[in-house]
């Protein structure tokens, strides 16, 4: 629920910068995230799903927050694009594998591409056989098996709070 998502993240990080966020995926423990990461105090929140209606519905209930949504990849890689032009980039990106049209490694392409120094953790339910071949695709930091666990989550989201706290 977004009460243990929101511990998880004060005690994995409690120094990131909260003021721009992006959230990749609305459904289930998604929107658990976005809920929390609000609650945290996060001031912008990028949702972006390939169903625009869990997006919305999430954006919905932002209790007066920035909300920003899409529903494919590629809108979500231009808000990204626009982000860094304006100067107010985002702080860490995770994003699904298997999306339709520009999928997880397309869109870890294009963050790297723009900010190689932003961290890319890649969700799929193939995580542990890519593991297992080692196969770790290109321009992610990290790839965690779906459903990740909340251990598992906390340290990925450690493990890239250099590159994303201020």
């Amino acid at each position: 629920d977004a009460a243990g998502w929101a511990w998880g993240f004060k005690r994995a990080l409690p120094k990131a910068d909260l003021s721009r966020v992006v959230l990749l995926g609305a459904a289930g423990a998604g929107a658990a995230v976005g809920y929390a990461a609000l609650g945290l105090g996060v001031q912008e929140l990028g949702v972006f799903d390939v169903d625009s209606s869990r997006a919305a519905a999430l954006a919905s209930g932002a209790d007066g927050h920035d909300v920003t949504t899409a529903n494919v990849g590629q809108a979500g890689i231009d808000a990204f694009r626009s982000a860094l032009a304006t100067g107010k980039p985002y702080d860490l990106v995770m994003t699904d594998l298997g999306m339709p049209y520009v999928d997880g490694r397309k869109v870890a392409a294009a963050v790297k591409e723009g900010s190689p120094t932003t961290p890319v953790i890649l969700l799929t339910g193939w995580g542990q056989s890519l593991l297992d071949d080692g196969e770790m695709p290109a321009n992610v930091d990290r790839l965690l098996s779906k459903p990740p666990k909340l251990a598992e989550l906390r340290e990925a989201l450690a493990a890239s709070a250099p590159a994303a706290v201020h």
